[in-house]
């Protein structure tokens, strides 16, 4: 800021790794030089730069794109860049047929780009103490298909916070992402597989909680993650991989040293015009005070029961499907458990349109349509002009159960 007046943004010393790391470091207002400085002592130390990148500070709304113009303030840097692309891409039975949002996606071209990175980058913006979130669009279909990772810049470097591997169906999917307090950046890293059927997409990128009209978009078989839903309780609902049925679940174990409520919250702005139906697997077992509700809301935090089951000791899951009624605007599930034996696992959710009747559960599956069908695992493929289900399977699972559901009045 003065002549010969240097102070230190940033340091690092050596971290052994030999790995190519990044950093983001904000610029004060009022500098007028800036300065790189290398300092090694012996025969094996080593410092190196290979990129720099200079760009103004962003809100963490800027990261907004739906890349119908261009990249907005994204980037695609490495080897293999993302391109915008509107209608199918190159190859067939990979890739979108059409944008989420607008004309334009952005995509990786896997043609002659077999496992390989592909990074698109946001801006920098401001970390912040506040819990912030964003949510985009991605689509994934192909029998190579690699997988997706969101991860954010902070002061550990790159972290991961989100992803999903193989084959997700025919449909853009809706995905939403809670940012660290030290978030300064984002980036997609799509990873191609062994063939040419590996174009995923990413689409109407945006800040906040997103709004849904698609009910089904609640839909969660929480393999991965939460899905649309959050936890907001007093305790986090837990991740949990075994056996059975149902090999990932959520569940609330007691401690034995005090009640815990945990609540799962969906976390995006809705409001139903017509009855709509959560369909689920669970188990409750434990002492008698061990409970799981479903409640819902029509007005900020004016909670209502929808349905309410007490531990039945057998261990076993269950399946309940609950009606949601007309203008709720907000869905929790709370689980509560006071003793060490206590607990409550929630294994799948299906979001769903009711049929009328029993009639209406007639579905031929052509033009991409299940009906009012749904199944987590059943995705709609066309052979010779006709359309049919078939169970699918996630890369690494050695075995899994499928069911396509429908349920009516």
């Amino acid at each position: 800021m003065a002549a010969d007046d240097w102070h230190t943004l940033w340091l690092n010393s050596s971290d052994q790794s030999g790995v190519w790391q990044q950093a983001a470091v904000l610029v004060p207002v009022s500098t007028t030089g800036l300065r790189l400085s290398g300092n090694v002592a012996n025969a094996s130390d080593v410092v190196r730069v290979k990129s720099l990148q200079a760009s103004y500070l962003q809100q963490t709304g800027d990261i907004a794109c739906g890349f119908e113009a261009d990249l907005c303030s994204w980037y695609s840097n490495g080897e293999q860049s993302w391109l915008r692309n509107s209608g199918p891409t190159r190859s067939s039975y990979t890739g979108p047929e059409q944008a989420a949002e607008g004309t334009w996606y952005v995509y990786t071209e896997a043609i002659s780009a077999f496992d390989k990175d592909f990074v698109l980058t946001s801006s920098v913006f401001e970390a912040s103490p506040v819990t912030r979130y964003f949510h985009f669009y991605f689509h994934m279909l192909g029998t190579s298909m690699g997988s997706l990772h969101v991860e954010s810049l902070g002061n550990a470097g790159w972290t991961q916070l989100w992803s999903r591997t193989g084959a997700q169906g025919r449909q853009w999917v809706l995905a939403l992402v809670s940012l660290p307090q030290d978030a300064m950046s984002v980036r997609f890293v799509g990873t191609t597989g062994d063939g040419f059927r590996s174009d995923m997409a990413v689409d109407g990128i945006a800040a906040g909680l997103p709004t849904v009209e698609d009910f089904r978009q609640f839909s969660c078989d929480f393999r991965f993650d939460t899905c649309l839903w959050i936890n907001t309780g007093t305790a986090s609902w837990q991740h949990v991989a075994g056996p059975g049925e149902h090999d990932r679940w959520l569940e609330v174990a007691g401690n034995g040293s005090q009640a815990q409520q945990c609540t799962l919250e969906t976390a995006a702005v809705f409001n139903t015009t017509e009855t709509k139906i959560l369909l689920f697997a669970y188990q409750v077992f434990g002492s008698s005070s061990t409970t799981l509700a479903v409640e819902y809301e029509m007005a900020a935090d004016d909670w209502h029961t929808l349905w309410l089951n007490s531990s039945d000791q057998s261990g076993v899951w269950q399946q309940a499907a609950v009606l949601v009624p007309v203008s709720t605007t907000g869905l929790r599930l709370s689980g509560n458990v006071s003793n060490a034996s206590d607990v409550v696992r929630v294994g799948s959710l299906l979001a769903l349109e009711p049929a009328a009747a029993f009639a209406n559960i007639s579905c031929t599956f052509e033009h991409n349509s299940a009906c009012k069908w749904a199944g987590a695992s059943w995705k709609i493929h066309s052979s010779t002009g006709d359309s049919y289900v078939r169970l699918e399977v996630y890369l690494g699972q050695a075995s899994h159960k499928g069911f396509c559901k429908q349920v009516f009045s």
